[in-house]
């Protein structure tokens, strides 16, 4: 089983205190993507059923990292359940990082950014017509604002990914080389399917 969901630490509940985020390096700019809103939201309910990589002190998470399958966009039921995990855990505080390689789903054309900032009452998207793929990133708010912020770059087949910010706490990020990462991931799976196939 391979999990598409990675999920890094938890805000606390109630009078709980936070522990620094000292190892996490704050980067100097956001990188220049092509969508940028906020909004307010009420915040609801959210069951965390994760993979979780948690804060060394605290245990706390703090974001997840969905990488979109084919499996998530198959029925409307599994888009739903899709959405709805990713909105709840922002409306809850935690921040959200999505990859989605893959175009949208025919019931749905306006694609993941759509889907999750309509979801929480933000301005419908429409993603260009020959960048179907998304890259976003989600900064969730303290309670207090219930500001949210979105970074959104849309992209295409074939072409080098972006850059992305991922948000640890708000205003709180370290910015994601997708490229670099996946290029250095490749260098290493790659060889051993070639050594299982050739087995």
């Amino acid at each position: 089983m391979v999990p598409d969901v990675l999920t890094l630490h938890s805000r606390p509940k109630g009078g709980e205190s936070r522990a620094p985020l000292t190892s996490a390096p704050q980067t100097a700019m956001l990188p220049n993507l092509q969508v940028l809103d906020r909004i307010n939201v009420k915040r609801v309910g959210f069951k965390q059923k994760r993979i979780a990589i948690r804060h060394r002190t605290s245990d706390r998470l703090v974001a997840i990292l969905e990488i979109v399958s084919p499996g998530n966009k198959a029925s409307r039921k599994e888009w739903k359940r899709f959405v709805t995990n990713a909105t709840a855990a922002l409306q809850n505080g935690i921040h959200v990082f999505v990859i989605d390689p893959f175009p949208p789903p025919n019931f749905y054309p306006r694609g993941t950014h759509d889907a999750i900032w309509a979801s929480i009452g933000g301005k419908r998207y429409v993603p260009p017509a020959d960048q179907p793929l998304t890259y976003a990133s989600y900064e969730s708010s303290d309670p207090i604002s219930q500001e949210f912020r979105c970074f959104v770059q849309p992209g295409r087949p074939g072409e080098a990914l972006p850059e992305v910010p991922l948000f640890l706490e708000p205003e709180r990020f370290i910015n994601v080389p997708l490229e670099e990462l996946y290029s250095d991931a490749m260098k290493y799976v790659l060889p051993q399917h070639l050594a299982l196939l050739e087995a």
